[in-house]
Formats: C-alpha cells, structure tokens, sequence
C-alpha cells in the first residue's frame, strides 16, 4: 500500500507559508517611525548643570495641507493638530518636571492660574518671533559643530517672568486616507490562504483516490478565475481613487497674519548682520513637502533662555504620522521631547 506521508507533509508546508504569507501582507505596508531622535543643545543644559524651572509656550506654528480630494479640510485638519500638539507638549513638560507658566496665542494672551487673561507679549512681538525662529531649524541643521544663537526681535519672559521660552514649528501633511488599498490587501491575504487550504484539500483528496494531478489543476484554473475578479475590483477602486485625486486642495500657511509683518522682519535680518547670512528666512514647506501619498509630518522645538538669549535645546524630526490621528501626533510629540533634558 502506498504511504501518504509525503504528499501530506508538503501539504502542511503549504497551508504554513500561507498563513505566514497572508498574515504577512496583511500587516506590512506601513513606514517605520525613526528608530533614534537626536536633539542638540547647550552642554550645561544637557549635562543638567543648569536648572530650569519654567517655561513658556509660543504659539504652535505647523504648516499644514491635505492632498487633493481629501475629505476634511485643510483650516479642519490645522485646527485638529494645533490643539493636540498643544496639550501633549504641556503634558510632556510637566511629566519632565518643568512648569509651564504662560501657554501663549496669538494675540501675546494667556490663562493665569486664576483663570483670568493676563499679556506675556505684544501681538506684533508674538509674530516677530515666530518668523524668526521659524527658520532657525533648517539653519542649525546646516551647521556642523556649533550652536546657533537665535535672532530673537523681542524681549522673552519680561512679563511672566518665565526662565524659557519654547517655539513649536514643522509641518504636518494629511494623505488621502487609503482605506481601499488596505482592504485590497487583507482580500489579497484571505485569498491567498483560501487558494492554498483548497489546494492542500485537493492533494489530500487526489493522493487516496489517485487523481491528484487533475484535481490540482482544476482547482488552479478556478483559484485563477477568482484572483482575476479580485483584480478587476481593485483596479475600479484604483481608477475611481485617481479622478477624485484631481479635484483641488487646499494649504494651511500656518497663519496669515504671520505674514504681515514679513518685510519688515528682512529689514530686521539685513540690519542684524550676520543673521542675513545664517537665516534663509521662514520656510515654506508646503512647497518643498508631499503633495501626494502618505501622511506625515515633522516637528521642530526650540528651547530658549529668557534671560541671555541663547538655545538651550533643540530637536526635529520627521514622522510618519497622521495629522489626523491624534494617538501619532502624541506619539510623535513625545518622541521628539524624550531627547529634552528632564529638570
């Protein structure tokens, strides 16, 4: 009598690397978060050789878009992440032991521990900082082996009398969210296995009745018919994703009224000297970043000393979050800030 051991055993091999394959695909796809964030900063900071006690927050600064078609809108998504990057950066410096006194808008205005509005800053002063420091990450990334002090328009802290000041600045990109193409490929991994289980069942049936090649290939001819409709389906998703890709999108420039006093901070920086030549003035990322794809976003901090000037402490990186998602916006936030020495 002929033994079925063989058959068999290739038959679990098969109905093995299946599973492994669909559960493969079925997970995969996703970018990788960054596996390091380096901040740099003052020496005696880092080394904890200079306490700091407390701290004030600029207004957040991220540039925001969606890609075309997307279905929230761009002031949605921007005034979504705004808020969440907000109140996981208080909660981030709380839990690294620094106090965070003022929470500043845009109108130089923040809620005192009474629960009334008090002034930290001049409007107009709150806007010249924040061009300023806008573009203070990409000129330290240019810069190997030094520390840059920052070009700061407007004394910092005089009001609430703040050790720190920390500026929150980046970019945040909302891709079209890919619902079709992750169903298209748990489809894909349901396939797979089904095709190879029938496969498996075919050989077992075929070895004890002495027909197995036949019963094989009629399965694969049906197996085919099915992944050929599967396609079919997918591809009308695909084509039906590209046309409403060409409707019009819309670009967050973080907030018009930073713009206003533009010219008057480059005659600021061509008076100054030397900062014409180290900054490049505030970047636009919107027209350097994905337009289309996944999202993602990139954060920068800048931590400031109120009182003489300098950086203390800065960081950025680029993650693949979702502007959306507020659990990767936390997660990013956090990221960024564990390179932040805790007081």
């Amino acid at each position: 009598m002929r033994s079925s051991y063989g058959p068999r055993r290739q038959t679990l091999a098969l109905v093995l690397a299946a599973l492994v394959i669909g559960s493969s695909i079925a997970a995969c796809g996703g970018p990788s978060w960054p596996k390091t964030v380096r901040g740099v900063g003052d020496p005696r900071f880092l080394a904890h050789q200079e306490v700091v006690d407390t701290v004030d927050v600029l207004p957040v600064d991220l540039q925001v878009w969606t890609e075309p078609g997307h279905q929230t809108g761009a002031y949605v998504v921007a005034s979504e992440v705004d808020g969440t990057v907000a109140g996981m950066v208080s909660s981030q410096l709380a839990r690294r032991g620094y106090q965070v006194v003022a929470q500043i808008d845009r109108d130089g205005r923040y809620v005192g521990p009474d629960g009334s509005m008090h002034d930290a800053m001049v409007p107009d002063d709150v806007t010249r900082t924040t061009i300023s420091l806008s573009g203070y990450g990409r000129a330290q990334s240019r810069t190997a082996g030094a520390l840059l002090m920052p070009f700061l328009p407007a004394r910092l802290g005089e009001a609430t009398g703040s050790d720190t000041t920390l500026y929150i600045g980046g970019w945040a990109f909302a891709g079209k969210k890919k619902s079709s193409h992750k169903a298209a490929k748990i489809i894909g991994a349901i396939l797979i296995v089904g095709i190879i289980a029938v496969i498996a069942i075919a050989v077992i049936a075929g070895d004890k009745g002495g027909g197995g090649g036949s019963a094989v290939g009629k399965v694969a001819e049906g197996a085919g018919h099915v992944a050929s409709g599967a396609v079919k389906v997918v591809g009308r998703v695909a084509v039906a994703a590209t046309r409403t890709a060409g409707r019009v999108g819309f670009a967050v420039m973080r907030d018009p009224e930073l713009f206003r006093l533009t010219v008057d901070m480059i005659d600021v920086f061509a008076q100054s000297g030397t900062h014409a030549q180290v900054y490049s003035g505030r970047p636009d990322y919107y027209a350097e970043g994905p337009r289309r794809g996944r999202s993602a976003m990139m954060l920068e901090m800048t931590l400031i000393d109120n009182h003489s000037g300098r950086t203390l402490w800065h960081a950025q990186q680029r993650f693949p979050a979702s502007p959306e998602r507020p659990e990767q916006i936390e997660r990013a936030v956090a990221r960024l800030m564990a390179t932040l020495p805790a007081q």
